[in-house]
Order: C-alpha cells, then sequence, then structure tokens
C-alpha cells in the first residue's frame, strides 16, 4: 500500500487553521482607530497604526496565499499535502475576501497632516478622518510614539459636512500650502487651517479652551499675525471677499 507522501493529515490541517487565522487578522486589522469621553461622548484619544504593521500583514498574507496555491497544486499532482481543495480555495477566495473586509473596515480612517512643536516639547497633528460625505478633523496631542502605534490626545473636534463652520484667517506671509496646516501663535494657541485660509478648529493651550463649531465663526482673523508678521495678500484678499459676501446674505435676510 502506498503511503501518502509529504505532510501528514494532522500537519495540513494545522497549515489551513494558521491560513485562516492569519487572513482572519489581516480582514479584522484597523489601521486607526478612536475612542470617546464617556461623560461627553466627544473624541478622546486617535490611535494610528504604525504603516509598516499593516504593509508586514498584507505582504505575509499575499505569500501565504502563493504557498497554499503551490501547495494545491503539488496536492494534486503528488498528494503533497492533505485536502488540496482546501488549500486552493483558501488562496483563490479566503485571500483576496480578507483583503475586501481590511479594505472596508478601514474606510476613512485617520490620517495625519500638519504638526507644530511648542517650547515644551509636546508635539501638536492636524488629524483627519473622510469618507464620503463624512468628516472629522481634530488638533491633537501626540502622547505616545511607539514602533508599533502612534497615540493622540484630542484636544478639539470639528466636523466638515454641512452645515460647515469656519472662519476666515489672514496668515503670515509664504504659509504652509495644502491640507490639514497647523499653525501656534505666538499666545500659544492652536489654529487648524483645512485648506487655504479656512480655520476649521482652533485650541488655546493657556486656558484650554476648545474653539470648534459654530465657536470658530467668531475668531480674529488676524489670529495667526503679529506686530512683525506681514500678512499673505491673498487671504487679506479672500478674507475680505469673504466679509463682503456675508454682509450682502445678511442684508438680504432682513
Amino acid at each position: 500500500m502506498n503511503s501518502v507522501r509529504g505532510f501528514s493529515k494532522r500537519w495540513s490541517i494545522a497549515i489551513y487553521a494558521v491560513s485562516i487565522v492569519l487572513f482572519m487578522c489581516w480582514g479584522r486589522l484597523s489601521t486607526s482607530w478612536e475612542t470617546s469621553r464617556q461623560d461627553t461622548h466627544d473624541l478622546d484619544v486617535i490611535t494610528k497604526l504604525s504603516p509598516v504593521v499593516a504593509v508586514v500583514m498584507a505582504l505575509a498574507c499575499a505569500a501565504t496565499a502563493v504557498v497554499l496555491a503551490f501547495l494545491a497544486y503539488l496536492g494534486f499532482a503528488r498528494s503533497v499535502i492533505r485536502y488540496p481543495a482546501v488549500a486552493l480555495l483558501l488562496a483563490i477566495v479566503a485571500f483576496p475576501f480578507a483583503g475586501l473586509c481590511h479594505l472596508v473596515n478601514n474606510l476613512g480612517p485617520w490620517t495625519l497632516h500638519g504638526q507644530v512643536v511648542d517650547a515644551d516639547g509636546h508635539t501638536y497633528v492636524f488629524c483627519d478622518s473622510s469618507f464620503l460625505q463624512d468628516q472629522t478633523m481634530a488638533i491633537a496631542r501626540v502622547e505616545h510614539d511607539g514602533v508599533f502605534a502612534k497615540q493622540l490626545r484630542v484636544l478639539v473636534a470639528n466636523h466638515g459636512d454641512s452645515p460647515r463652520s469656519w472662519a476666515s484667517i489672514i496668515r503670515p506671509q509664504d504659509p504652509m500650502e495644502g491640507y490639514g496646516q497647523l499653525y501656534l501663535t505666538a499666545d500659544d494657541i492652536l489654529v487648524g487651517v483645512r485648506s487655504g485660509n479656512q480655520c476649521c478648529l482652533a485650541y488655546d493651550l493657556s486656558s484650554q479652551r476648545r474653539i470648534g463649531h459654530d465657536d470658530i465663526e467668531g475668531l480674529s482673523p488676524f489670529i495667526c499675525l503679529d506686530r512683525n508678521s506681514p500678512p499673505h495678500e491673498a487671504d487679506v484678499a479672500a478674507t475680505i471677499k469673504n466679509m463682503r459676501e456675508y454682509i450682502d446674505f445678511v442684508m438680504t435676510r432682513v
């Protein structure tokens, strides 16, 4: 009687079990997540997984799928592994399904943009989570920056959905451009700019005051300027234009 060459039944099942667990872990892996305060349900902590972890996990699953497909071929051709149909199904069905689950579980991940460092060495970051019409912006302080993950304490948050709440500000000459700008003023106020000169949230480090939705509309246009800061001319023109449009809008309601 010819014995089956290659992996025994026990080892074959063990290989399949490990592959299933690996695919399940990848499918459920979140690259970022947040927790809320129990009393107010406001955002409290954002945890951002290191990109290396996600890449390593994806590569490990891809390599596992290739090995399973090869073992399935050897199983059918030379009986190297038991139940080769299981290996084939794991490679061509379970692996893509895990990838799809991973994609769905990470719709609207937290992304990190502009950052500043205060005099005490604390790092602050403009954070954003967006998917379709659902958008949340936050200014957060880095509390832990480890090899595998970064934890950020949320200081203030605002949404970017309608109805939007923002202030037109005048930035210093030659400002940062792009999405998610963050400024630290001479008065220790963190100013978060969505894009252009559209300020959506701010935080006063001295008084620990959050300036978010609705409150942000009362922010001074000159918040980022001091007596030695020449203004960005494009912001001046944009702010005047926005003020005129607002006045016209109010006058039409009278």
